[in-house]
């Protein structure tokens, strides 16, 4: 058995057997999205607790990067990144950074540090990727030791 719809476009002819498979294909994706199947169509559910992405390295940065205002310009950096952490010079002529923080941002900053301020030539940016301790660290500072 066939229907006519008219709509004045032209005319659509459904059959008993079509709408049966789209029955068939919504079935199909119903059953998918319960599942966690292959639908693209299902929608997607966020959970309520925010993922977290926080991440920590330590870093050393060798090259000309003492004496040429180095930690000062890591520090700004690293605040203008909302990242907490600390720079400091190490007696082998290297700076040391640690700094933690959402993973997009310390990569982000990792780009600036390779860089350097004007004056720095930065020959090489060591980097061992740690993971982030319980507690965030607010603010990032520059150490004298």
């Amino acid at each position: 058995a066939a229907a006519r719809a008219g709509s004045g476009w032209g005319t659509l002819v459904l059959s008993l057997d079509s709408i049966g498979a789209w029955l068939s294909l919504v079935e199909h994706l119903v059953r998918d999205q319960g599942v966690g199947g292959s639908n693209p169509l299902a929608p997607i559910f966020l959970s309520a607790t925010p993922v977290d992405d926080r991440a920590r390295f330590l870093a050393v940065v060798s090259g000309h990067v003492q004496g040429v205002g180095y930690r000062f310009f890591a520090q700004e950096r690293a605040r203008a990144h909302e990242l907490g952490g600390s720079v400091r010079n190490l007696p082998s002529g290297a700076v040391e950074v640690e700094a933690e923080g959402p993973r997009p941002a310390l990569e982000g900053y990792l780009l600036e540090l390779r860089q350097g301020p004007p004056g720095a030539r930065v020959s090489d940016v060591a980097v061992r990727w740690l993971s982030a301790p319980g507690a965030p660290v607010q603010d990032f500072v520059v150490r004298f030791s």
